[in-house]
């Protein structure tokens, strides 16, 4: 072989040598990342942000604007500062699944398995300057995880 072609053939290797390595600590990487969602991401932990996602998306997305656009400008502030106190009525599971023509139906028998969600409830509370998110959340689980 000439000078030239073993020069290139010697660039060619060490590309190679690079390029698996690359890979192979890539793969190492996702590997670890993996094991360790699935370590700590436990059912219960995927369940309740599930739920907590759902009731803040219920009260941002439809409720707020159904109640304030149900009740006239002068009250709304004395009114809220009314539910402050103790909250809205509590919203069953079943509701935040069902809601706005069964919006996230699809969800009830995966977090059924684990929640009874005619008993697991939210009770939603707004905080004052009471806007769309000026709110917290008290939640009411029956589930077994």
């Amino acid at each position: 072989m000439t000078r030239p072609c073993i020069k290139r053939l010697n660039k060619l290797v060490k590309f190679s040598r690079k390029t698996t390595m690359i890979i192979i600590m890539v793969c190492a990487v996702l590997v670890t990342v993996a094991t360790l969602v699935v370590l700590f991401l436990t059912p219960e932990q995927r369940i309740k942000g599930r739920i907590e996602s759902l009731a803040h998306e219920y009260y941002e997305e439809y409720y707020y604007g159904k109640f304030t656009g149900s009740v006239p400008e002068s009250n709304l502030e004395s009114l809220m500062e009314k539910y402050s106190e103790h909250g809205f009525s509590e919203v069953p599971l079943r509701q935040l699944l069902f809601y706005d023509n069964g919006k996230h139906s699809d969800e009830a028998d995966e977090i059924g398995h684990y929640c009874d969600i005619n008993a697991t409830s939210v009770r939603i509370i707004p905080d004052v300057p009471y806007g769309k998110t000026n709110y917290h959340v008290e939640y009411k689980y029956s589930c077994n995880f």
